[in-house]
């Protein structure tokens, strides 16, 4: 494997990173996914990144209303 094919993947790694980021999951969550395929020796699924991102849509719902309900 050359040089410039690693950095370009690692590149891809990053911008994946951002993206999801940008979406609210962190970097600790998204590899805690990874490890969990991994260890089980398969991809993640469509599901578990759904899940994830309906944990989060739910967190923020509630951060919402917290913040609505201060005096």
């Amino acid at each position: 494997m050359s040089a410039a094919l690693i950095l370009q993947l690692l590149n891809v790694i990053q911008a994946a990173f951002g993206w999801l980021t940008q979406r609210g999951i962190t970097k600790e969550r998204a590899l805690a996914l990874l490890a969990k395929a991994e260890a089980e020796d398969r991809d993640v699924t469509t599901a578990e990144v759904q899940a994830e991102l309906d944990q989060l849509q739910a967190e923020l719902d509630e951060t919402a209303k917290n913040i609505e309900d201060m005096p």
